[in-house]
C-alpha cells in the first residue's frame, strides 16, 4: 500500500511539473519549420475574398514558408520598405499642415508602389526614370521590377490559409481611346499584374460608377463599399486602380470576456474611453529602438503580422515617426521574426478608422515625381500610339482610401490606389496601448510593410 501512495505522489507531482512548464504561453515565438509542401497554386489560383477559410485549428499552427526573392526582388523589397517607412512620415507632416486635418491616417504603401510600377510601363524616357528613381528602383529594369509584383501577387496570395490577403488591379479606359492603346502595354499589366483592361463609354455616367464600385467591393470582400461617391469628371479618359486587401485572425486571440471599458489619452490632452482587449500574460516578440518600443502580433500561420509602435512617455508622435524611419532596421527585423521575446499582458484597443488622401505633395516635392502628370512635359509613349493623337495628355496625381477593423477575433484591412489621366491637368510586464500609437502589417520572410498608420485619438 504505501508503494501505491508512493508511486501516486510521483506522478500527481510530474504532471504539476508539466504543467508549470506551460503554464506561460507564448504568442509569436519561432516554430518548427514546416514540412515540404505541394508546389503551390500559380498566380490567380489563391481563394477569392469572402471564401470560406479553414477553421482556426487547436494545435499550435506551422510556420509559414519564405518568400524566396531573386538578388534584384531582395534590392527592389529593400528599396520598398525603406519608401515606406518614408511615406508614413512624410503624409503624418503633410495631414497636420491641413486646414482641418485627420487625427488618424493610415496608408498602403506596397499599393501606391504597385500603381505606380504599374504606370512606369506606359511611360518612356525621363518620365518612366523619375518614377523608378522616386520609388528607389534607381538600377533596375522594368522588366526586374514587373517581374517583382508578378512574384508577390503569387506569393502573398498563397502564404497563409487562416488569412486571406487579396491583390486586384484594373485599368479602365475611354471607349474612344481604344485606337490608340498600346497592345503590348495593355498585354505587361495583364500578364505581369493580373490587371485586365477595359473600355467604357463614359466615366461620367452611373453605369460606370457602379461598376468600378462594384469591382472594389467584390475584391475587398464589400469591405470598401463605395470608392467613387459622385460621377466621375466627364473629362476621364484613363482609370487605373490597384486594391490590397487583408483579412487575419490573431494568432492568439484575446479573450472578449476581457475586453473591459478603458480611457486613452488622445495626443491633444483629451481622454476617450475604449474598449481595452487584453492579454494572457504570455511571451510576444518585441523590438526596441531610440524613442520607441514595439511589439508584434502575428496573424494565423505567422506569415502575417501586426506590429505596435509605442513611443517613450513624453515623445511626441512625429518625433516617433522620424526615429522609426532611422530605425527601420530593427522594426523590419521584428517582422521577420528575428526580435526577442518577452513576458507581457496586452491591452490594445479595439478600432476602426478610414483615411483618404492625394499623394501630390509627397510624390511631387518629396519623391520628386513630376513629369508623368505635367501635360506639357509626360511621356505616356509606351501607353498610346501617340503619332496619332492630336493633342499630349497626362496623368493625375494618385489618391488613396484605406480602412481598417480591428477586434478581439484580428484585423480587416484595404487599401485602394487610383490614378486617373484627364485631358486637362520597455521592460514592463505591462505593454498597454492607452496613448497614441502606429501600427505595421507587414509579411514575415520579406518584412515588407502593407498597410502603416498613426492613431492619435479614438
Amino acid at each position: 500500500m504505501k508503494i501505491l501512495n508512493h508511486i501516486i505522489i510521483l506522478l500527481v507531482t510530474g504532471v504539476l511539473t508539466i504543467g508549470g512548464l506551460f503554464a506561460l504561453t507564448s504568442c509569436g515565438e519561432d516554430l518548427p519549420d514546416a514540412p515540404e509542401e505541394e508546389p503551390t497554386e500559380t498566380p490567380g489560383s489563391a481563394d477569392e475574398p469572402g471564401a470560406e477559410k479553414p477553421e482556426e485549428p487547436s494545435a499550435p499552427i506551422v510556420k509559414s514558408r519564405d518568400i524566396n526573392l531573386t538578388v534584384a526582388e531582395e534590392s527592389l523589397a529593400e528599396a520598398t520598405i525603406a519608401n515606406s517607412f518614408r511615406l508614413l512620415r512624410l503624409q503624418s507632416e503633410i495631414e497636420r499642415k491641413n486646414s482641418a486635418p485627420e487625427v488618424n491616417i493610415m496608408i498602403s504603401p506596397l499599393s501606391l508602389s504597385w500603381a505606380l510600377s504599374m504606370v512606369a510601363n506606359g511611360a518612356a524616357g525621363e518620365s518612366q526614370a523619375e518614377i523608378i528613381r522616386g520609388l528607389g528602383y534607381d538600377g533596375h529594369s522594368m522588366a526586374e521590377i514587373n517581374d517583382y509584383f508578378h512574384k508577390l501577387y503569387g506569393e502573398l496570395r498563397s502564404l497563409d490559409e487562416y488569412s486571406t490577403l487579396n491583390i486586384a488591379g484594373s485599368l479602365w479606359f475611354r471607349s474612344d481611346m481604344k485606337p490608340y492603346v498600346s497592345e503590348s502595354f495593355a498585354k505587361c499589366l495583364s500578364e505581369k499584374y493580373y490587371a485586365p483592361v477595359d473600355f467604357v463609354r463614359s466615366f461620367e455616367t452611373e453605369e460606370t460608377r457602379l461598376a468600378i464600385n462594384n469591382w472594389c467591393a467584390g475584391t475587398t470582400d464589400g469591405f470598401i463599399k463605395e470608392l467613387i461617391k459622385e460621377s466621375l469628371p466627364d473629362d476621364l479618359f484613363l482609370f487605373l486602380a490597384n486594391v490590397l486587401y487583408f483579412k487575419g485572425q490573431w494568432a492568439c486571440p484575446f479573450d472578449t470576456k476581457m475586453t473591459k471599458e478603458a480611457p486613452f489619452y488622445n495626443e491633444d490632452g483629451s481622454t476617450s474611453t475604449v474598449r481595452m482587449m487584453n492579454s494572457e500574460e504570455m511571451s510576444f516578440e518585441e523590438a526596441a529602438g531610440d524613442g520607441f518600443h514595439a511589439l508584434k502580433l502575428p496573424y494565423g500561420n505567422q506569415a502575417f503580422s501586426m506590429t505596435i509602435v509605442l513611443p517613450d512617455k513624453g515623445l511626441e508622435l512625429d518625433d516617433c515617426l522620424e526615429r522609426m524611419e532611422a530605425g527601420a532596421t530593427a522594426l523590419t527585423a521584428l517582422a521577420k521574426g528575428e526580435g526577442w521575446h518577452g513576458t507581457h499582458i496586452v491591452s490594445l484597443p479595439a478600432f476602426e478608422t478610414e483615411y483618404e488622401c492625394n499623394f501630390e505633395d509627397v510624390i511631387s516635392d518629396n519623391l520628386s515625381i513630376r513629369k508623368i502628370f505635367d501635360k506639357d512635359e509626360a511621356d505616356l509613349s509606351s501607353m498610346f500610339d501617340v503619332s496619332k493623337m492630336n493633342d499630349k495628355r497626362s496623368l493625375n496625381y494618385p489618391t488613396q482610401v484605406c480602412k481598417i477593423a480591428v477586434d478581439e477575433k484580428g484585423t480587416e484591412a484595404a487599401g485602394v490606389t487610383v490614378i486617373t489621366g484627364a485631358e486637362t491637368v520597455n521592460g514592463n510586464l505591462y505593454f498597454t496601448v492607452d496613448r497614441p500609437f502606429v501600427f505595421v502589417i507587414s509579411e514575415r520572410s520579406t518584412g515588407l510593410p502593407i498597410f502603416m498608420g498613426r492613431v492619435t485619438a479614438l
